[in-house]
């Protein structure tokens, strides 16, 4: 808890920038927020259920009441609240492209943009990282998302994915239809992350959906200490004392104006 609060201080005061400068061509590291397994059964993260959005067709229901495909600029904007801080005082989300992309750590599945995968992370899959980064902060929160340049060249992730000679036998995990190019959609806030089925993985690799449906969401906030309340009683005035000198016939420096008068007040 103490190092999230640091961070989240760190980034309420440098948030006059908003978005993590890009230089010579990286991003900034995404933290981990999931460990690559498949999670079944885990319900969309969005406002409502009632948009008819189909499962694995990359979309969520917005809080708009339609259906909005799983990328950085529709959920902080139609995602629910809790996942994004969005509201009608809430900054733009401001965003920035790279060539380069992040480092996608083998069993950090928030870390990979799309996968070449078993189910199992074992044999370990092929994956590409992210080459856009976005981010909304103010002093109280802090939203950030990975996603893909439009410009983004999938070319030598291809070539290893078609190279790899992948097989899957895993006897933990049932492994039909594997392996798979599957599209990352993960989100976390605060004692939270999911990863969920954004697009339903693909025999071959859908460049469309990768670009339109994937995203790495984090959610930050920081609640502020109060301030110490003002001083209940006022402060006794000081005290005037009187200090007689060690001479005979004279009187401290401090109290010699008041002597003074009471003497020629009794002339």
């Amino acid at each position: 808890l103490a190092t999230t609060t640091a961070r989240i201080i760190f980034i309420g005061l440098s948030a006059a920038s908003s978005v993590q400068p890009v230089e010579d061509g990286s991003l900034p590291k995404i933290g981990a927020a999931g460990n690559g397994d498949d999670v079944d059964g885990v319900p969309s993260l969005s406002e409502s259920d009632d948009c008819g959005c189909v499962l694995g067709e990359g979309k969520f229901c917005g809080n708009d009441g339609q259906c909005h495909f799983y990328n950085c600029e529709e959920y902080y904007k139609y995602g629910p609240v809790i996942y994004t801080g969005y509201g009608p005082d809430a900054p733009e989300l401001e965003c920035r492209d790279t060539t380069a992309e992040t480092e996608a750590g083998e069993r950090d599945s928030s870390s990979w943009s799309v996968a070449f995968r078993c189910r199992s992370l074992d044999p370990p899959p092929i994956t590409r990282g992210w080459t856009r980064y976005c981010e909304a902060s103010t002093p109280l929160s802090n939203f950030t998302c990975y996603g893909l340049a439009k410009n983004t060249d999938f070319q030598s992730f291809l070539t290893e994915a078609e190279t790899s000679n992948l097989e899957c036998n895993s006897d933990v995990y049932n492994e039909t239809g594997y392996p798979q190019y599957t599209y990352t959609v993960t989100m976390s806030r605060p004692h939270q992350s999911t990863c969920l089925t954004g697009f339903d993985g693909t025999e071959t690799f859908d460049r469309n959906k990768a670009l339109v449906g994937t995203m790495s969401s984090s959610f930050e906030t920081l609640t502020v200490p109060p301030t110490s309340s003002p001083t209940k009683y006022p402060t006794a005035s000081p005290t005037l004392t009187i200090t007689p000198s060690s001479s005979t016939g004279t009187i401290g420096i401090g109290t010699s104006a008041i002597v003074a008068g009471i003497i020629f007040s009794l002339i």
